[in-house]
């Protein structure tokens, strides 16, 4: 009896340590990247699996079933935050889940430049890619109507710098 108990012991040892070694493996190989850095964005209200099929697309090669455990398993399965992203080679699915679940977005650049019309301002937010384009084809009136200030004309309103968001 003792001797089917010692060798219970060690078979089971054996398999953590190889579920061990699997986990840890998961979790600090690299993951693989079609690019050098790749872009990706998550859009709101997307579930963990969600995002996991948008990042994919965009060319990240990772192991979803992983991804998903150790989502579970720190309990931040809910916690992806919608945003750009950038990673670069080298990222681990143990760092990806911290950039998704902190929100670590990329940024993006419009500037406006002094001197500048506002219907120029408004051709370089038309052509921004990352902004919703709610605006397009909207009179000047009935813009500066929307914001409040109906009576106001547009030019000299909005300060000419570089935005980040």
């Amino acid at each position: 009896m003792r001797k089917l108990l010692s060798r219970l012991f060690v078979l089971i040892a054996v398999v953590c340590a190889l579920l061990s070694a699997l986990i840890a493996s998961v979790l600090l190989t690299p993951i693989g990247l079609e690019r050098a850095t790749v872009d990706f964005t998550i859009t709101p209200g997307s579930s963990l699996r969600t995002a996991i099929r948008e990042i994919a697309a965009a060319g990240v090669e990772l192991d979803p079933w992983a991804l998903v455990l150790l989502a579970r398993l720190l309990g931040v399965e809910a916690s992806i935050k919608a945003g750009s992203y950038e990673i670069a080679r080298g990222v681990t699915q143990l760092q990806l889940l911290r950039k998704l679940t902190h929100g670590d977005f990329t940024q993006a650049e419009l500037a406006f430049i002094e001197g500048w019309t506002f219907r120029q301002m408004r051709e370089r937010l038309d052509a921004h890619p990352d902004l919703r384009h709610e605006t397009t084809g909207i009179p000047e009136a009935e813009i500066m109507r929307l914001l409040g200030a109906p009576q106001v004309a547009a030019e000299g309103l909005f300060f000419p710098d570089t935005y980040l968001f």
